[in-house]
């Protein structure tokens, strides 16, 4: 590899993957369209297919360097960690997975889109991004809801999976991979040390620190995985084809497939791949590929249709900037940002830029890193925590040529131990799922979840009331969800902070 940061993939390298992974992100997409009258359905499938089949049709196919042992190895890997997650409640699972188990039992009974019980006179349909769990309750809508639990295992590691394997493609030598699937299991910001500085103790083994901050929370690779892998690894696997194909014709052809099925999995993950779609295609000599009719344009039907379903109400999500109107309180606001971005990846930053490897991609993460607390959305902060995983990513595999190659001897030790920290609080989640005791999910709805476990009777991020006309016309009429008789499982986990 030549240079600090991950090389450049052109045109016919690691086409394989590219496409395995593409084709992993389309389908959920694709699966999508059957939420519509058929009506509408069968024209926006068929163009959507016709324009997957024109972006990937002729590539030239490659399987990159990596051996068969390699590969098994790593998938193993995807699948033990899959495990550790909660997934599939082989291990202990976080208490978000209370209301994922409840979405894919709600997706799995019921037929597309689901809706639920309502004062008011239009449907509460489930609004939450859907993507992620579409395949798995797909089959289990045929096999049954305990198939659809294997189901999403398989799913899970498969994509975890092709994110390892989209991690070591950017590196050559054995040592430089190796370090990239360790920092793909175990990077994080300095959170043991901020739980440490505010609460003057170190915290308890498995315990939950990442929220030390209290206003935001940048999420370890482990917590993103074991908390959120509907969310981050769309990211993970979007930002993983950006970086190879860097200013490259390749990003330009891409995009467009690319851009339009991350959405239906996660708009923020969509939102915080953004930036560098922008910087990264060569429009001045790739525009073309960007909007051609061959491949953009058959695409871009579905496109809007999600954009136009994932917004609907997205007025009543709560939001806001982080600093009050009335001026109190930003003293020591601002210090705690300040804190934050020192502590979440500035230090890091700082090390890298003395190591002589920041470039353009490390200066937007930067930046991105920077604004993204000013202001929040949702009920966890949602945008800050899943808008700033391409950004988090980009920094970890920054950090393995510095490492791996000579450089100044206290530069590099620093940057060692910044990672050290950083694997101390990303540890917890591995830990926790090892000593804390299994539980089963409950036969109980999407809604049922947030109002026995939070008191929120209609979580305006997932459910949301069908009032639009256009969307009222295209989609097929809303199916109840059937109710659930079981009661709360007496094992299932405390609820902790995402």
């Amino acid at each position: 590899m030549n240079g600090s940061q991950p090389r450049n993939h052109r045109g016919d390298n690691q086409a394989l993957l590219d496409s395995i992974t593409l084709l992993y992100l389309a389908v959920p997409a694709l699966l999508f369209s059957t939420w519509l009258k058929p009506i509408f359905a069968i024209p926006v499938a068929l163009l959507y297919c016709y324009g997957a089949w024109q972006t990937l049709g002729n590539m030239r196919w490659s399987c990159g360097k990596t051996s068969k042992l390699g590969l098994a190895a790593l998938f193993v890997v995807a699948m033990v960690w899959t495990s550790l997650s909660g997934i599939g409640h082989w291990f202990y699972a976080n208490s978000d997975w209370i209301f994922r188990d409840a979405l894919l039992r709600d997706l799995t009974f019921t037929a597309w889109p689901p809706a639920y019980p309502s004062a008011s006179a239009s449907p509460l349909i489930l609004r939450a991004p859907v993507g992620y769990y579409l395949p798995a309750a797909l089959i289990g809508s045929i096999c049954g809801l305990k198939t659809a639990e294997v189901a999403l295992y398989l799913w899970t590691s498969l994509g975890f999976f092709l994110v390892l394997c989209g991690a070591i493609s950017l590196f050559e030598k054995t040592a430089q991979r190796v370090l990239a699937v360790l920092l793909m299991l175990g990077f994080g910001g300095l959170d043991f040390l901020g739980y440490a500085l505010i609460h003057a103790s170190l915290p308890g083994l498995g315990q939950h620190i990442e929220w030390w901050a209290a206003f935001a929370q940048y999420s370890s690779n482990s917590t993103l995985f074991f908390w959120v892998p509907n969310y981050a690894i769309p990211a993970w696997l979007c930002t993983l084809i950006i970086l190879r194909h860097w200013r490259s014709p390749q990003l330009a052809k891409l995009t467009p497939l690319l851009g339009s099925s991350i959405l239906i999995w996660s708009p923020f993950a969509a939102l915080g791949t953004a930036p560098f779609f922008l910087v990264g295609i060569n429009w001045k000599n790739d525009i073309r590929a960007v909007i051609s009719p061959k491949t953009a344009l058959p695409i871009a039907l579905l496109t809007l249709v999600c954009l136009r379903y994932l917004t609907m109400g997205s007025t009543h999500i709560p939001g806001g900037w982080i600093f009050p109107d009335d001026g109190r309180n930003i003293r020591p606001l601002s210090t705690l940002y300040l804190a934050f971005c020192l502590l979440e990846f500035g230090l890091l930053a700082i090390v890298l830029w003395r190591l002589k490897v920041f470039d353009i991609r490390i200066s937007i993460s930067v930046i991105i890193l920077a604004l993204l607390p000013l202001y929040k959305f949702g009920y966890g902060n949602d945008i800050v925590m899943r808008a700033s995983i391409p950004a988090l990513m980009i920094l970890a595999l920054s950090a393995v040529m510095p490492l791996c190659r000579p450089g100044p001897r206290n530069w590099k030790l620093a940057l060692a131990g910044i990672l050290s920290i950083g694997l101390l609080g990303s540890i917890q989640e591995p830990v926790r799922a090892l000593t804390s005791p299994r539980w089963r999910p409950s036969d109980i709805t999407l809604l049922e979840a947030w109002t026995r476990y939070l008191g929120i009777p209609e979580p305006s991020t997932y459910v949301t009331h069908l009032e639009q006309a256009d969307m009222r016309m295209i989609l097929h009429r809303p199916a109840a969800v059937p109710l659930a008789d079981g009661e709360l499982s007496p094992v299932g986990p405390a609820l902790r902070p995402k």
